[in-house]
C-alpha cells in the first residue's frame, strides 16, 4: 500500500498518512492496554493538565512491562506492519525499534503539544529515524489531530528541547529556540490529516510537529506512537537528552540488544517462532 508517491511525500514533507494500516483486533487490544496504562502511570509517566482540567496523559516503554498492557504493545511491535512500513518509507534495508509512547487527551483537555522536534530529546544522530503516530479513536483539528510544519525537517535547523510541562529545557541540550510556529508559518503549510482508528501517521525526527487541545465535548483523543531506527540511526551520547537505558552502548554505533531489537526483516528465530 505504500507506492512511491507516497514515499516521495514523506521525505519532501516530512510526513504521511497511511490509511488503514493496523486492523481492527489491533486497534481493541491496543484500547485496552491503554486503559491499564492509564490506571497505573510509570515513573516515566506525565500528568500535563492542571487542577481542575480534563486529563491529558503520556507514558513510555509500554513494550517492557509485563501482563496484558506489555503484550498488547510487544504484538504491535514485533506482528504489525509498522516496522516494515517504516523501513519502506525511510529507504532502510533494516529497522530496529526504539520505544513506544502513549498519549491521551480527554474531552475538554484544553492543554496543548508544544510545536517541537522528536530527534533532540533523543540519543541519537541520522536521516533514518521516525515515528509513526496511530490514533485509537477518531480524531480531527478539533479533537487534538497533530500537525506538522511541511519540509521543516529539511531546514537544517536543530531545536533545543523543552519540558511539555513547562520548564525551561533539558539541561545542557544544544539547539535553537523554537520559533513562534502560530504566527509565522501559514496553514498552507502545516500538514494534518482527519483520521479514524487503524489510520498511521509517518514522520521524520526531525519535522517539526504539535497539537491543539481536546476541544471536543465528549471524544477522546487516545494514540500511541513508536519510534523506529533505521541504516545510519547510531547512539549519539551528547548532554541534553531524555535519560534512555544506554549502559554498554557504544558513540557512532547503532544501539543494539534487547531494548532496541531489529524487528525488520524479521530475525529468522522470531519467523520460526
Amino acid at each position: 500500500m505504500i507506492d512511491n508517491e507516497t514515499i516521495r511525500r514523506y521525505r519532501e514533507d516530512g510526513a504521511v498518512v497511511l490509511h488503514g494500516l493496523l486492523d481492527p483486533a489491533t486497534v481493541a487490544r491496543l484500547r485496552e492496554a491503554v486503559e491499564l496504562v492509564l490506571a497505573d502511570l510509570s515513573p516515566h509517566g506525565n500528568e500535563y493538565a492542571q487542577p481542575g482540567e480534563a486529563r491529558f496523559a503520556q507514558d513510555m516503554f509500554m513494550a517492557q512491562r509485563p501482563a496484558a498492557a506489555g503484550e498488547a504493545f510487544r504484538r504491535l511491535v514485533h506482528d504489525s506492519a509498522l516496522a516494515e512500513a517504516a523501513a519502506t518509507l525511510m529507504g532502510s534495508r533494516q529497522v530496529r525499534f526504539f520505544y513506544d509512547q502513549m498519549f491521551v487527551k480527554e474531552p475538554g483537555a484544553v492543554a496543548p503539544t508544544p510545536w517541537h522536534q522528536d530527534l533532540p530529546y533523543w540519543p541519537l544522530r541520522g536521516d533514518q529515524i521516525c515515528g509513526l503516530w496511530c490514533p485509537l479513536d477518531p480524531v480531527d483539528l478539533d479533537s487534538g489531530a497533530v500537525e506538522y510544519v511541511r519540509g521543516s525537517h529539511l531546514a537544517g535547523r536543530w531545536y533545543r528541547p523543552r519540558h511539555f510541562g513547562g520548564a525551561s529545557g533539558y539541561d545542557g541540550a544544544s539547539g535553537d529556540p523554537m520559533p513562534d510556529i502560530d504566527a509565522t508559518v501559514a496553514a498552507r503549510d502545516r500538514l494534518s490529516w482527519a483520521m479514524e482508528p487503524g489510520d498511521v501517521i509517518a514522520f521524520h525526527g526531525l519535522v517539526v510537529h504539535g497539537a491543539g487541545g481536546n476541544r471536543s465535548a465528549q471524544r477522546r483523543r487516545r494514540a500511541v506512537s513508536l519510534r523506529w531506527m533505521g541504516d545510519d540511526a547510531v547512539f549519539d551520547d551528547r548532554p541534553g537528552t531524555y535519560p534512555f537505558e544506554v549502559a554498554g552502548q557504544i558513540p557512532g554505533s547503532p544501539l543494539q540488544g534487547k531494548l532496541y531489537p531489529q524487528v525488520w526483516p524479521r530475525p529468522l528465530q522470531a519467523v520460526a517462532r
